[in-house]
């Protein structure tokens, strides 16, 4: 689900995920991105992945994964174009309470052709907590960089945002 604020589309992601065993995995994620404020038209990637559950229990996971992933791009600016990257990332999640967990999450995606002077990092740190069945409420940190980023914007894009979430 995407919300609007000042230019500001909120980046939507679907993971799926299938278990080989109890602790490796393969999935497949699909992103979109629109942000104004960072000369973003659109970014669509498609990542499949193999991952494997580092720790795995009632309260806490870490995941490692990785895969190859296809980077379709328009920045304001430039031409569209779409490439293909090397998608490594790790993900974290402790349950501090039945209803209240904190996350982060690290990718890095760097261009198989260009590995040192083309890539995208982005981390997520955040906490969330239920109000019902169905609604929370979630503050998260983000910090997204792109080493080559639109014709006159800046590498980094640092968001802290604080809302709500419903859960289907």
């Amino acid at each position: 689900m995407y919300s609007r604020v000042g230019g500001y589309l909120a980046p939507a992601f679907s993971t799926f995920l299938f278990l080989f065993s109890d602790r490796f995995y393969g999935a497949l994620r699909l992103d979109g991105k629109y942000d104004e404020i960072a000369g973003i038209d659109y970014r669509f990637t498609v990542s499949p992945m193999a991952g494997y559950y580092v720790i795995k229990n009632t309260n806490m996971t870490l995941a490692v994964e990785g895969g190859p992933s296809l980077i379709a791009e328009h920045l304001k600016g430039q031409p569209s174009h779409a490439y293909w990257a090397a998608r490594m990332a790790e993900r974290f999640e402790y349950k501090l309470t039945a209803t209240t967990k904190v996350w982060e999450s690290l990718e890095y995606l760097p261009k198989v052709d260009d590995w040192a002077n083309n890539y995208l990092a982005n981390f997520e740190a955040g906490i969330s907590t239920s109000i019902n069945k169905h609604w929370g409420l979630r503050v998260v940190f983000q910090d997204m960089y792109a080493n080559e980023p639109a014709n006159g914007r800046k590498q980094n894009d640092i968001r802290l945002l604080a809302g709500t979430d419903y859960k289907f």
